[in-house]
């Protein structure tokens, strides 16, 4: 009797703690930064972004995980901050569906209000969008992009690498 007793007590004991192999800051670094537990050991930097880390070696093709949103070409959808216009950035949120390529290559599709439909192209540090002038600047983990001088985007580079 007192064998079961004490057996029941350390099952419920033990169950009782966290299983948790990482806390929640360091996930949050690694998510951040690209990398992976293993990759930080060889040198992969928490404290610099993906495009940083993917420059030094670190970041490689998009990971198998980075699964499809259902019936789409998309890794993700959701929305960005955008304007057209004199409107001032952040006036509106546009649709987007990114398809993401090797480290640091997406098409992001964004739909604006009004229905017509814009592709950005990633490249490392380039942005492109066809038939049209693109100037873009990065903000910290933010890219600033204006199109032909009217239409303007604000995208994370999580949209850009995941995470």
């Amino acid at each position: 009797m007192n064998i079961k007793l004490i057996s029941v007590l350390v099952i419920t004991g033990l169950s009782s703690f966290s299983a948790d192999a990482i806390n929640d800051k360091y996930r949050q670094q690694l998510e951040r930064s690209g990398c992976t537990q293993v990759s930080e050991l060889q040198g992969c930097d928490l404290n610099k972004t993906q495009a940083e880390n993917a420059k030094a070696g670190f970041v490689s093709d998009a990971p198998l995980h980075d699964a499809k949103v259902e019936n789409t070409p998309y890794h993700a959808m959701g929305k960005i901050t955008c304007a057209m216009g004199d409107t001032k950035l952040g006036a509106a949120q546009c649709d987007f569906g990114v398809i993401r390529g090797k480290s640091g290559h997406a098409e992001v599709h964004i739909t604006p209000p009004g229905g017509f439909e814009r592709i950005l192209s990633f490249t490392g540090d380039k942005v492109t969008a066809a038939d049209s002038t693109v100037t873009a600047t990065k903000n910290g983990d933010e890219w600033l992009i204006k199109v032909n001088d009217y239409e303007q985007y604000q995208i994370p580079e999580a949209v850009i690498y995941g995470g």
